[in-house]
């Protein structure tokens, strides 16, 4: 009769520990849709912020050949037209 007893306290603490799972599980997963949610509206704006920063990467290298050219082309000139 113990025994039953025993067997039937430990089928009701799997029971249980079973419920519990259930439950974090169905937690974990509206965490998840929920950061899936959030990304899809962030990456719209990660994609803009990367197109800026192309941008403005050629238009500082832009500024960085015509510094270099001007630097140069002083002493050419000064050659040339002296």
């Amino acid at each position: 009769m113990a025994n039953l007893e025993s067997k039937q306290q430990y089928e009701g603490a799997i029971l249980q520990q079973l419920i519990k799972n259930s439950e974090r599980l169905v937690i974990v997963e509206n965490d998840i849709s929920n950061l899936k949610e959030d990304m899809a509206s962030i990456k719209p704006k990660i994609e803009s912020i990367d197109k800026t920063l192309g941008v403005i990467k050629w238009v500082l290298v832009t500024i960085g050949l015509a510094i270099v050219a001007n630097i140069f082309s002083q002493p050419i000139n000064n050659w040339l037209f002296q």
